[in-house]
């Protein structure tokens, strides 16, 4: 029922916790890691993938490095398009799962109209919020967890296969000095085909190692996580929470 796509360049300890994550909630997965020509020794980390019973690990040589990044999203994509489940969870290798995020995310998910992909990871700093959010944002409560309309989504997201599937890949279109622009070619497409939502308290745990493309929002909040650093708590852009058992205005 759920392929789980994760890429991975020289962070075998933290792709090992993650697969060990996984498995304790999601053991049934399919579950495909790309590795983008790393030069760590993954062979205790691959020992954990093993455990799955359907897993695949491709390993790209040579490094694509960050300009070529969105090829490296291309192998995942290919890949994640072997399979033959229902739901996609892509994720990055150096987060932290929440307990019974794949159930909770299912759940949001099957429950709202239109949704195209939703977002399980919250930004903390206000300085991305016009990057992720609507200038006017909408919060929706569903089976006690509230879900904000989003701008944007990046490579930590769930979807239908069938709509991951029709996405055309990645050309680099977006690649600029502080990002790799993947999340952009993402966001274009989801906003074609539906409605972008975020979970309003992270359901991943993310942060506290260096980050090229984002060292000082590092810096400045080392987690984010569903307990604290959500700046949603106190925005004024919030128009009002709907209950979608009883009502949805888009």
């Amino acid at each position: 029922m759920i392929t789980i796509g994760i890429t991975t360049y020289n962070r075998p300890d933290k792709l090992k916790t993650l697969l060990n994550d996984i498995y304790v909630l999601l053991p049934y997965a399919t579950v495909i890691v790309v590795d983008d020509g790393s030069t760590y020794n993954y062979k205790d980390t691959l020992r954990v993938l093993g455990k799955f019973k359907k897993n695949i690990y491709y390993k790209i040589q040579p490094n694509n490095g960050r300009e070529g990044y969105y090829k490296t999203q291309n192998v995942l994509l290919e890949k994640v398009r072997e399979t033959e489940n229902k739901y996609v969870f892509i994720f990055p290798d150096d987060i932290r799962l929440i307990e019974n995020i794949f159930s909770r995310a299912l759940i949001i998910f099957q429950n709202l109209p239109e949704i195209s992909a939703l977002n399980l990871l919250n930004v903390s700093s206000g300085a991305l919020r016009n990057q992720w959010y609507n200038h006017h944002i909408n919060i929706y409560e569903v089976d006690n967890e509230e879900v904000i309309s989003s701008n944007y989504v990046d490579m930590c997201f769930l979807t239908t296969m069938d709509r991951y599937n029709q996405f055309p890949g990645y050309t680099g279109k977006y690649l600029c000095k502080t990002g790799t622009g993947v999340g952009r070619e993402l966001t274009d497409y989801f906003k074609k085909q539906g409605v972008i939502y975020q979970v309003r308290n992270s359901f991943v745990i993310h942060g506290g190692h260096d980050s090229k493309l984002n060292k000082y929002e590092r810096e400045k909040n080392p987690l984010i996580t569903n307990e604290k650093y959500c700046w949603c708590r106190s925005t004024r852009n919030i128009i009002g929470l709907k209950n979608l058992n009883q009502t949805y205005t888009k």
